[in-house]
């Protein structure tokens, strides 16, 4: 994993990484999609906020955590998966899964509208999204969850992670991800008016504390967690499986 970053930042210190050019790829698909900066309000559909979002590390985290994951599970299954990403954002984990593993069942949920917007750009062909509040998941059960850095956001984090444990198979996995509280330096900004949701982080938890947290409330299930630099604040997960 340590030469695997060593590479990332030596490519990046390049006149134009890979990630770089995976960054113009995506921003070249969406070009006809996005609106005038000026003009418009929508963050996913201002192409400014969109590629300042979708960062060449922000690229790197993504494909590094995919890595990751298919040392302990296979997407590349004859059966297709039925693989989730809860509060897609931006789409790219579900696009870059796509470009890897075309034959998986692909879905999505969020509660900003122009997610839809620049999913259906990215993958014409999914179908399965829905307009849903995290602490409400009322999802098919899946094979596969991701769910990556969304819990920061959450006043009550733990009530999204029994949901989310809720909506996988009997033989499913999860996978969790949220920035290192102890390099995170977000600061909280704005509610939703029943402070539920932040635009901004509220939850900083250690490498320590994110243990603790995850394996008092995913009782009966096998953990494994994980970190990834990601060339700024690392970020630290968990597969999370159920001990049948």
């Amino acid at each position: 994993m340590l030469n695997y970053f060593r590479k990332i930042s030596q490519s990046i210190n390049k006149k134009e990484s890979l990630f770089e050019i995976e960054q113009k790829k995506v921003l070249s698909i969406l070009d006809a999609t996005f609106l005038d900066d000026k003009s418009t309000t929508s963050y996913w559909l201002n192409k400014t906020k969109f590629s300042k979002y979708l960062s060449p590390k922000r690229i790197a985290f993504t494909q590094c955590l995919i890595d990751i994951v298919t040392k302990h599970i296979s997407l590349d299954s004859k059966s297709p998966l039925k693989v989730c990403d809860v509060s897609f954002g931006s789409g790219y984990l579900l696009y870059y899964l796509f470009s890897r593993f075309p034959s998986l069942h692909l879905s999505g949920t969020e509660l900003n509208p122009d997610s839809f917007t620049i999913l259906k750009k990215l993958i014409p062909s999914v179908k399965d999204t829905y307009l849903q509040n995290i602490y409400e998941l009322d999802l098919p059960k899946q094979d596969v969850i991701f769910c990556t850095e969304v819990l920061e956001h959450l006043a009550k984090p733990e009530l999204a992670l029994n949901k989310l444990l809720y909506s996988i198979k009997e033989s499913g996995t999860l996978i969790i991800t949220v920035p290192n509280g102890r390099e995170d330096v977000s600061i909280a900004g704005t509610s939703s008016p029943d402070k539920s949701f932040w635009n901004g982080h509220i939850n900083f938890w250690s490498p320590e504390s994110w243990e603790i947290f995850i394996n008092r409330e995913c009782e009966n299930h096998i953990t494994f967690f994980f970190t990834i630099p990601d060339i700024g604040y690392s970020k630290i997960g968990v597969i999370i499986q159920p001990n049948s």
